[in-house]
């Protein structure tokens, strides 16, 4: 069940499950939308998270008169209820709202208060900062015994709403985008693209792990976009992390993932939980495969580019997708040269992998740069007199204008492989697996 959380004063039309903020409103006799069994009348306090005071006796009469005229649902904090209020159990939502620091003992007390009372629905509003708390909250869910509506806050607040039906509630809530009524609240558009109103408890879940910059990432619609015209019971979501072993440990504990794109910067680290010598940029727990895509995507580009062993190559980078360039352009190893802003981390990358210094080797002209770092995107600029001199570029950043890099080379008339097309390169051969996982061919 997804509801859609709206401002009171807002004309919009909604014609699945939906919740009006009567706290947005100075006045309840303001209100003139149209009410029915699918709709829940919600009055925030300020401290829980609402616009306006209401009394309660005022707000006690206004549900009732709704309820009897619309056989709606209503939502009271469980903490202020009692049994003079007397609403029918049936168009009940209690609901507990802590918009601080997280309390596991405080949660218990909560479920086991809702068990003794007569309600519809339970609905949490709770911040989820780590994926342990994610683990948690879904524990607590199974201790109810009332369908829970959740709507998950703080870090992982809008990936814990896109995963209800994992996490075993009943539903949750998004907002409009220009007019949300909670933070960390999923937009209209997140909810579409994640298929929320598809998915069951037995959807297979797999997504993207990586810093802030999975939320933009390009998975999220290719793969959405897939699943659902082929109908298959399946998402892919953007799993923000970080700490990977928070994030790795809540992993281990679950079970049926479809898989994980694995992005900057825990490449190198989920190589090392799995004993593996190469960068990993893809995982299938269920199959315990690993796999790195990105080694097929450069291979690709050299191609394109028509590299050659005699073509001099500048790589700007020194982690995990530098290391995996390296790995697919083994026979060119000769003529790489490295550079990069810590020096000390660059030092250390030459001498593991016997490399020469851009710095101390100096080329007058590349055929070709290799950029593995976010240099030249909105959040790291380039000093273009500053370039190297060079003919062909590899651009791994990827942002909704062309990178400052590809800018210099379509103005200059040079070849590139830009990083949408790496991206789409590798993210073709990661759709393979999830493929034969989907297709039980693993």
């Amino acid at each position: 069940m997804i509801i859609c959380s709206l401002p009171a004063d807002l004309n919009e039309n909604i014609t699945s499950w939906k919740e009006y903020r009567l706290d947005f409103l100075h006045s309840l006799n303001q209100f003139a939308q149209n009410v029915d069994k699918k709709t829940i009348l919600t009055i925030r306090e300020p401290d829980e998270g609402g616009k306006r005071h209401f009394a309660k006796t005022q707000k006690n009469i206004f549900y009732k008169k709704m309820i009897a005229k619309y056989d709606c649902l209503v939502d009271w904090e469980i903490l202020k209820y009692d049994k003079k209020i007397n609403l029918p159990s049936h168009n009940l939502v209690l609901s507990y709202h802590n918009f601080g620091k997280w309390e596991i003992n405080q949660l218990e007390n909560i479920i086991a208060l809702a068990n003794q009372l007569p309600a519809r629905f339970l609905k949490l509003a709770i911040p989820i900062n780590s994926y342990q708390q994610l683990g948690q909250i879904k524990k607590l869910i199974e201790t109810s015994d009332k369908p829970v509506i959740w709507a998950g806050l703080g870090k992982l607040g809008k990936l814990s709403r896109a995963l209800y039906k994992f996490l075993g509630a009943a539903a949750t809530f998004y907002g409009l985008e220009k007019f949300p009524t909670a933070p960390n609240q999923l937009t209209r558009q997140e909810a579409d693209k994640f298929r929320l109103k598809k998915l069951t408890a037995n959807s297979s879940i797999g997504g993207i792990v990586g810093g802030e910059q999975v939320a933009k990432s390009l998975g999220l619609e290719f793969y959405n976009q897939y699943f659902n015209s082929h109908n298959y019971d399946a998402v892919y979501l953007p799993f923000y992390c970080d700490n990977f072993n928070d994030f790795w440990d809540w992993l281990l504990g679950n079970s049926g993932f479809l898989g994980f794109s694995i992005t900057m910067p825990f490449k190198e680290k989920i190589a090392k939980k799995l004993d593996q010598k190469q960068p990993i940029n893809l995982f299938l727990p269920s199959s315990n495969i690993a796999a790195n895509t990105d080694i097929i995507a450069f291979q690709k580009a050299l191609t394109h580019l028509q590299i050659n062993e005699h073509h001099k190559i500048l790589l700007w980078g020194y982690g995990g997708t530098a290391t995996t360039f390296l790995l697919a352009a083994k026979k060119f190893k000769e003529n790489i040269y490295v550079d990069g802003r810590n020096k000390t981390k660059l030092q250390k990358f030459i001498k593991k992998f016997n490399l020469k210094s851009a710095t101390s080797a100096p080329i007058s002209q590349y055929h070709l740069l290799v950029n593995c770092t976010p240099r030249g995107t909105s959040t790291t600029s380039l000093q273009q007199e500053m370039l190297p001199k060079f003919t062909k570029l590899i651009d791994l950043p990827y942002q909704k204008k062309p990178t400052e890099l590809v800018q210099f080379c379509q103005q200059n008339s040079l070849q590139f492989v830009s990083g949408q097309q790496f991206w789409y390169w590798q993210a073709e051969e990661q759709l393979k697996y999830f493929i034969k996982q989907l297709k039980g061919k693993l």
